[in-house]
């Protein structure tokens, strides 16, 4: 039978190379990791030489098993494909591979069915038989999320034992203290950032994008009011201190074309993507998040807003958007991608900036691991409040940033900034 669709080569390598340079992760996914989830030779003797050293109770480690890999002619450097995977991205590895065998278990039933159908021998029993296996096959695919205590402990461990020997000792940072003093954006997390029109929401998620992507984190960024060409203007713009508008629409001075030409020689290889075919409705993000994180291992997404992709009749919008962010955070989940959806607030008659004020539904707040409201509370336009609302693996609060207009980007003010409003700040963490 032709299984070309019904396999993932990648992922095969990406789970065995997480296994092979980490034992916690072949522990912890040892509740869903089996011979059959694995087509490919040489990941499928991998996997059967660390189950071995797992029998005789040795180490699992590369070391350990390389001797192993080439008395059997495994290519051990086609395998070592990802060496600083975190075991949750292995784990969704893992469940795709799982999935893919359940579907492959079920087309050789089902081929088996059809050859049956044919046999003028063919008896009840037969069929009873046949309809036994597909119900056995349906059972057991439900069983690949389940883990015990143990092994979620192992993989708890693994982050401890991590952080001990010198990795990150917190999440994704944002460039802004005032997520980075409660760990940063993690993989998993929904993050909504809501304000009112003109707010600047838009300007905060790319000032947030453009450090991330400087610290190396794959970044892809969906909006149906902007461009690619108008998204990447105002991220230069921010590093090269040229207006975007000037970038965009004007002629630049000898000075100005060199220092943009410089900019886009340090700023080529920034990891920052955009769909420009696949951001017009929400199943085309969602089908889109799901490409990128397999083929550019996209960690953050950025959907600039919420309300203008709920194209449902207005006594379905809040059911609507409260799918549409239910969906977001299970795709977080599945992938261990951090998302950071924009949202609009409704103009309450108090005029304050609460999470009920979110514009459409409620239902935004509850399915959100992080809120944070943007706001303008005086009339100086080079500075707003963020407001961080809810928090559920941390704490919350509230703080300044400096807003530069003529270079659309937000910071942190620097330290004896006359310009600085009073706030109160978290003590800085030691990293």
């Amino acid at each position: 039978m032709n299984y070309t669709n019904l396999t993932n080569t990648d992922a095969e390598r990406y789970v065995i190379s997480a296994c092979l340079t980490n034992q916690n992760t072949f522990y912890g996914l040892s509740d869903i990791l089996k011979e059959e989830l694995f087509s490919d030779y040489d990941c499928r003797t991998a996997y059967g030489v660390l189950q071995s050293l797992k029998k005789e109770g040795k180490t699992i480690d590369l070391t350990t098993a390389a001797p192993y890999l080439v008395k059997a002619n495994v290519n051990i450097g086609r395998m070592l494909v990802d060496s600083t995977m975190s075991g949750d991205v292995a784990r969704q590895h893992a469940i795709e591979l799982y999935d893919l065998s359940i579907r492959r278990r079920f087309n050789e039933v089902c081929y088996k069915g059809q050859t049956m159908v044919g046999d003028p021998t063919l008896r009840t029993e037969d069929l009873q038989a046949l309809t036994k296996e597909l119900n056995s096959i349906i059972a057991g695919s439900d069983d690949g999320g389940i883990i015990t205590f143990e092994q979620a402990m192992a993989q708890v461990t693994n982050d401890v034992v991590g952080r001990k020997n010198g990795e990150d000792s917190c999440g994704m940072l944002t460039g802004l203290h005032i997520f980075d003093s409660r760990y940063g954006f993690h993989g998993g997390d929904l993050v909504i950032m809501a304000g009112r029109t003109s707010a600047g929401k838009s300007t905060l998620a790319t000032s947030i994008c453009y450090n991330m992507a400087c610290n190396g984190i794959p970044c892809v960024f969906y909006t149906l009011e902007m461009s690619a060409a108008q998204l990447t203007s105002r991220i230069m713009s921010s590093h090269i201190k040229i207006a975007s508008s000037r970038i965009l629409y004007d002629k630049l001075s000898d000075d100005e074309y060199n220092r943009y030409y410089d900019g886009t020689r340090r700023l080529a290889h920034l990891p920052i993507f955009f769909d420009e075919k696949n951001k017009s409705s929400f199943p085309k993000i969602k089908a889109s998040i799901r490409r990128l994180v397999a083929q550019k291992g996209i960690k953050i997404v950025f959907i600039d807003y919420l309300q203008i992709l709920a194209n449902g009749k207005e006594e379905n919008r809040e059911q609507l958007l409260g799918d549409m962010c239910r969906d977001l955070k299970n795709l977080a989940e599945e992938f261990g991608i951090c998302i950071v959806a924009l949202s609009q607030l409704s103009r309450p008659k108090d005029g304050k900036d609460d999470t009920g004020n979110l514009r459409g539904s409620g239902q935004i707040e509850e399915a959100a691991d992080k809120c944070v409201f943007i706001s303008r509370p005086d009339k100086d336009v080079t500075r707003a409040k963020l407001k961080l609302k809810k928090n559920r693996n941390g704490s919350i609060g509230e703080e300044y940033v400096k807003f530069h207009p003529e270079y659309s980007f937000f910071s942190d003010y620097e330290q004896g900034d006359p310009q600085a409003p009073y706030q109160e700040k978290d003590k800085p963490l030691p990293f």
